[in-house]
Parts: structure tokens; C-alpha cells; sequence
């Protein structure tokens, strides 16, 4: 489990690098005037979607995603508080590096696919990412306060969070430049 957590890691460091070659437009950072940024930035979240998802790490035989989710705010079987605590500061890696690529996301004023299904699904992305930012810092807080007590994590906050971002995947994954 170690080494897939530092796989992940390892993977979604170089996913966050091109974030840093964000074209630059009137001296701020635009987003959307790239196709490649919308496929690093859908890869991002498939990255949160693959670890903590498809890993299925307790998983258990017809389990719901938000019971899945929820078990894993919990110690896994045989788990030391160390070893959840690693575990745990990779989620929370893994969600900080999406949040910086949604620092740099705005809809593009100007579309090259003006197709009223692209503006739609332009909308609705923006409209899916519109709070994570907000979660993911509060994960954050939440986290910083609980790891200092050797508390485990809130499953609703956690659960939450992790849907927006496969809610983002999603809507991402529709929209062209």
C-alpha cells in the first residue's frame, strides 16, 4: 500500500506541473484556451478517481460509493494511526494539487466550439467546481486540527468533497476549447 501511495503521489506531482505553463493573458493565468489543459486537468481528478476509488483499498461486496468513501475516513483493517495518517496526507495531496489546477480554470470568453451543447457543458463545469475549492480547504482545516489529535476524519465532509471531484471529472471530460 506504501508503494501505491507514492505511485499516486509521484503521478499527480507530474500532472500538477503543467499547470505552472498556463498561458498568460494580460498579465493573469487563463484557462480553457488549451485543449491539452483540459486533459491534464480531467487527468488530475481521474488521478483522485483511480487512488481512492478504483483502488479499493476495504471494499466491501455491494457496497454503495458513499459507504465505500465513508469506510475510508476509518483506520483499514491492521492499520496503524501512522500508516492511516500517510494515507490520509495522500488524499489530502491529491485533492490540494486539483485545487491548484482549479485556481487556474476560467471559462474562455471566447469558444472555438460555440455549439450551444459546449457552452452548456462550459456552465455546467463551472457550476460543479463552484464550491471545491472551498471543500478542499476545509479538508484541509479539518484534517490539520484532527492529525494534532489522532482523530479520524469527518466522513460527510470527506464523502462530499471527493463527489465534486468526480463530479468534475465528468463535466470536464465533455468540454472543448
Amino acid at each position: 500500500m506504501k508503494f501505491h501511495l507514492q505511485l499516486c503521489l509521484l503521478v499527480a506531482l507530474s500532472l500538477s506541473i503543467s499547470a505552472f505553463a498556463a498561458p498568460v493573458v494580460n498579465g493573469t493565468q487563463t484557462w480553457g484556451a488549451e485543449q491539452r489543459e483540459l486533459n491534464d486537468s480531467a487527468a488530475c481528478f481521474d488521478l483522485i478517481r483511480h487512488s481512492i476509488i478504483d483502488s479499493k483499498l476495504n471494499h466491501q461486496p455491494g457496497e454503495n460509493l458513499v459507504s465505500y468513501l465513508s469506510s475510508l475516513t476509518n483506520s483499514l483493517p491492521k492499520e496503524s494511526n501512522a500508516n492511516y495518517d500517510k494515507r490520509f496526507e495522500g488524499y489530502i495531496k491529491l485533492l490540494n494539487i486539483a485545487q491548484h489546477k482549479l485556481k487556474i480554470i476560467k471559462i474562455p470568453t471566447v469558444l472555438s466550439d460555440k455549439s450551444a451543447k459546449n457552452i452548456a457543458s462550459w456552465q455546467h463545469v463551472k457550476n460543479v467546481i463552484h464550491d471545491l475549492p472551498i471543500q478542499i480547504k476545509r479538508l484541509n482545516i479539518a484534517w490539520k486540527l484532527l492529525l494534532s489529535d489522532h482523530k479520524k476524519m469527518d466522513p460527510k465532509l470527506f464523502v462530499t468533497t471527493i463527489q465534486t471531484c468526480l463530479a468534475g471529472y465528468e463535466a470536464l471530460r465533455d468540454v472543448r476549447q
